[in-house]
């Protein structure tokens, strides 16, 4: 009795996908692991991490700021949204200066490099965020930007290296 052949999967592409791909056997296989990368820096991580003092966040308004976070990050960055970590940390003892009033510090992470120009429209979409969403005034609040070498993050039993 045969067994049934099955589809087999290569990196999540379909096998007859990659059959269709053009040049020598080498050739293939550099493009096989050119397109793993892509898959893989695609599916890397950021993370995003919201620390504040405020503490009347409820259910419904921290999923309205991780919506919109991950909006943002994903347009800004071009990462799959479904691989973007959120994480709300209110309540925090968290002060800007001497001052006790509403303030954050905001940690976004991620594989590989943040150009300037993204930072840069990052800062001013999240501060725009914490000022419409949780009335955090744009200078009570730091947004560290953070860019971590691909073997330093792991994910599915493996690093993203």
């Amino acid at each position: 009795m045969k067994k049934a052949k099955k589809n087999k999967m290569k990196i999540g592409i379909p096998l007859i996908c990659l059959r269709k791909l053009k040049g020598s056997r080498r050739s293939l296989h550099n493009q096989e692991f050119d397109t793993h990368k892509a898959i893989l820096s695609n599916r890397s991580m950021p993370m995003f991490i919201l620390n504040t003092n405020v503490s009347y966040l409820d259910y419904n308004s921290c999923e309205l700021i991780r919506g919109e976070a991950v909006n943002i990050i994903s347009t800004e960055i071009g990462k799959s949204p479904d691989f973007i970590v959120t994480l709300i940390n209110q309540s925090v003892n968290l002060k800007f200066g001497q001052s006790d009033d509403p303030c954050a510090y905001i940690e976004i992470k991620n594989v590989g490099q943040l150009p300037e120009e993204k930072t840069k429209a990052l800062s001013h979409k999240f501060a725009e965020l914490l000022f419409d969403k949780v009335g955090i005034s744009k200078d009570k609040a730091y947004i560290e930007f953070q860019e971590s070498p691909r073997h330093l993050w792991g994910w599915n039993g493996k690093t993203f290296a």
